[in-house]
């Protein structure tokens, strides 16, 4: 078998598939309905953090391009099955995932533990404009706090009022 960067690639791929797999046998036996919708929560909201993650180191690589399409949104709105529109939500959604996460460890570890969803964060990079980006990272972590408390309505006017 070929070790060339595409199977590399591949077998990483295969590697988040498995770690995915074995997270939804992991979760402990269901009792309910409810219970059983909540463990598949959190293994949706994971898989959708490692695949926003493996978007934006792919998309930094320049492999589309290998694959005769003219930008990373053409290729993964192929790929995924969706409009261009949405394909480069996801390409800069995960793109400031990746750098906020950076920036803030706050921010990393409330969406590790599930506190924050990816929806919540793309709110509140919305509000992380040019103007406002210094007052946005002091203030990064008092927001994180109220996310979990505040339903999306009010999430969006709180960020508003900020």
């Amino acid at each position: 078998m070929d070790s060339g960067p595409e199977n590399s690639v591949v077998g990483s791929w295969d590697a988040d598939q498995v770690a995915v797999s074995a997270a939804v046998s992991a979760a402990p036996k269901v009792e309910s309905l409810t219970d059983s919708f909540k463990a598949a929560a959190i293994v949706a909201h994971d898989a959708e953090l490692r695949l926003l993650g493996v978007i934006h180191a792919w998309s930094q690589s320049g492999e589309w391009a290998e694959h005769g399409h003219l930008s990373p949104a053409s290729f993964l709105a192929r790929m995924l099955g969706v409009s261009h529109g949405e394909a480069n939500r996801k390409l800069v959604l995960a793109s400031k995932l990746s750098v906020w996460r950076d920036v803030s460890s706050e921010l990393a570890a409330a969406l590790r533990d599930g506190t924050v969803s990816v929806s919540d964060a793309e709110l509140l990079f919305k509000f992380a404009t040019e103007p406002r980006i210094e007052l946005f990272a002091r203030d990064l972590p008092k927001l994180i706090v109220q996310v979990p408390l505040l339903n999306r309505a009010h999430l969006r006017q709180l960020l508003t009022h900020w």
